[in-house]
């Protein structure tokens, strides 16, 4: 029998008595390998498999065909027929119904893990990316140092890009990309509140400046040009468009500082002053 000869197929869990239809119609397509070697495109039977062995099932059926086309229409009609998706008797999660193999819908189902067939490729892509190290660099790092050495301004561009991106003002929110980010870390949800956290950033950091203080300075003297020189689509720098959201958004609006001497306090409006405070702030070195 050819090695290329597309099939459809039904098999039978012995445990459960349910089945599962498909085909297989690729180039290694070969009926005499199922159960042996190929245990369906399905992740379910795979894992059924994985814990109690290719003898969990028998088959039941199989019918040859001259084309990938044919198999995949036979086995599409058949699942339509018995609506093996919600057939109690079938572990099929789909009845292909759509228009083709080929057809962009094919690609968006999903499996029981919530992965497209293009989300556990791209998947499986970066994690070879990944592990493959040629001179202590991984494909990434190898491919972004060949494109650097061409475009020496690359970092620069990439940098400017993602900033102008996210200084982009959604008109739904009204808001761009940093103080969207913002919102959604306030607070207690803020990573760097944690105690943890917090200690590894502050070490971090002042080692940083500490020694590479003139690059720090550097850094942070670009830093501040860009956001108050760079203007958005509405005209507005960075800043101004920060101004604008906290005149609306202050957590501190209506508050004041009060101090015992030793510790300071915000309190807002109407709020008891504790005994032993009185307005103002002590500076802390």
């Amino acid at each position: 029998m050819d090695i290329y000869t597309p099939y459809f197929y039904i098999i039978q869990e012995i445990s459960s008595g349910k089945y599962y239809a498909g085909s297989k119609y690729s180039k290694n397509a070969n009926p005499n390998l199922l159960l042996k070697e190929y245990f369906t495109s399905s992740s379910l039977i795979k894992d059924i498999v994985s814990s109690n062995g290719s003898k969990a099932f028998v088959i039941r059926k199989i019918k040859i065909f001259k084309t990938k086309d044919q198999a995949y229409e036979y086995e599409t009609k058949f699942l339509m027929k018995v609506n093996a998706k919600k057939n109690p008797k079938f572990l099929n999660k789909h009845n292909n119904d759509f228009k083709s193999a080929y057809d962009p819908e094919w690609r968006k189902v999903r499996d029981e893990y919530g992965l497209t067939s293009y989300l556990k490729g791209a998947a499986k892509a970066s994690e070879t990316k990944l592990s493959t190290i040629t001179d202590g660099k991984n494909v990434y790092q190898i491919s972004y140092q060949k494109a650097l050495d061409k475009n020496p301004d690359l970092s620069k561009i990439r940098t400017e890009r993602a900033m102008n991106t996210m200084l982009k003002v959604d008109e739904k929110t009204g808001l761009n990309g940093y103080q969207k980010n913002g919102l959604k870390i306030r607070g207690n949800n803020n990573p760097s509140k944690k105690p943890e956290n917090a200690k590894k950033i502050s070490e971090a950091r002042k080692n940083g400046i500490s020694n590479n203080k003139e690059e720090w300075l550097e850094r942070q003297k670009k830093l501040n040009e860009y956001l108050s020189t760079h203007k958005d689509e509405n005209g507005m720098t960075a800043r101004d468009r920060h101004s604008e959201w906290m005149k609306e958004n202050n957590p501190t609006r209506g508050s004041k500082w009060f101090n015992n001497g030793k510790e300071n306090v915000r309190l807002k409006q109407r709020e008891s002053i504790p005994e032993g405070y009185f307005p103002g702030r002590i500076k802390k070195t």
